[in-house]
């Protein structure tokens, strides 16, 4: 986690745009959840993270990309 939070941390001081994704524990979720909880900014430690699938971190990366409220936003994705 240490060497995450230091690339974070650089992506955010180099000055470009940026969105940042943190999805919980990836296929961790039963195939019939299709729910999932969108926090910000270190809502919830990583003891207690939910899983998520890997259809909501790919839709989630996509809508972020055209989303202009989405630019200098940290999230975690959370089934």
């Amino acid at each position: 986690m240490h060497w995450k939070r230091r690339s974070e941390r650089l992506v955010r001081a180099h000055g470009a745009e940026y969105t940042i994704t943190r999805p919980g524990r990836f296929d961790l979720q039963d195939p019939p959840q299709n729910a999932f909880v969108l926090e910000q900014g270190d809502a919830t430690d990583i003891e207690t993270q939910r899983g998520v699938t890997r259809d909501h971190v790919a839709k989630t990366l996509v809508e972020a990309r055209f989303a202009g409220a989405a630019i200098g936003k940290t999230f975690e994705l959370f089934g």
